[in-house]
């Protein structure tokens, strides 16, 4: 009975082992392309400038890249976005869209190199200001993986935009205007403060020479 409990304990042992190493294999499959998101501009009128970039981590080439782009189904797109790899930029037109979502498939270039990146960029404009979610993208590609053809996506993070109203760009643009005439005040008053109590010891000096 000791005997067979030991076998059944150690049967489990090599099952947790080999759970774990196909679990970190898999995690290492996946782990292979990053995919971050940013924004890079958001201007007085609204529009937002988001920028997706794809890195390869990996050691392979990976290819095939489709990025399913969600974004928030309530903006308005701009007509085109831009593709950057190394430094070739490549304007193309909007794909069709509908339900916040719109599919990018790159064959510019047809496959990243280990260590290489690549950035999406596009305009969408809000015609509200407040705060806004920014949906994740969901990138997926293709890679070798010991003689095998690997099929792998990786999810993008989220992001809340702002967007200024016009109460906040009238205090933007007149802020530092009332903070130089603020700070040109505020020197006069100091000046005029050394001007008063300087001159009263000069004085006294100079009152003290006079009785010699």
């Amino acid at each position: 009975m000791v005997k067979f409990c030991s076998l059944l304990a150690a049967a489990f042992f090599i099952a947790l082992l080999s759970l774990g190493l196909v679990s970190a294999q898999e995690r290492d499959i996946l782990a292979e392309v990053d995919a971050s998101k940013s924004v890079v501009e958001v201007t007085d009128s609204g529009w937002i400038l988001t920028r997706l970039t794809v890195r390869n981590n990996s050691s392979a080439p990976v290819f095939r890249i489709e990025v399913y782009e969600y974004y928030n189904p309530n903006f308005v797109l701009g007509d085109n976005f831009t593709i950057k790899h190394r430094d070739k930029e490549v304007i193309r037109g909007m794909p069709s869209f509908s339900g916040g979502q719109f599919i990018v498939r790159i064959d510019d270039p047809e496959q990243l190199e280990a260590g290489e990146s690549l950035e999406i960029t596009y305009w969408s404009r809000s015609l509200a200001s407040g705060d806004f979610q920014v949906p994740t993208s969901l990138v997926w590609y293709s890679f070798y993986y010991e003689e095998n053809l690997m099929r792998a996506n990786i999810f993008s993070n989220g992001l809340l935009v702002h967007v200024k109203g016009e109460l906040e760009q009238t205090i933007d643009r007149t802020l530092p205007y009332i903070i130089s005439g603020a700070a040109f005040v505020i020197i006069l008053i100091v000046l005029d403060y050394m001007r008063r109590n300087l001159r009263k010891p000069f004085a006294k000096a100079k009152e003290k020479r006079l009785f010699r």
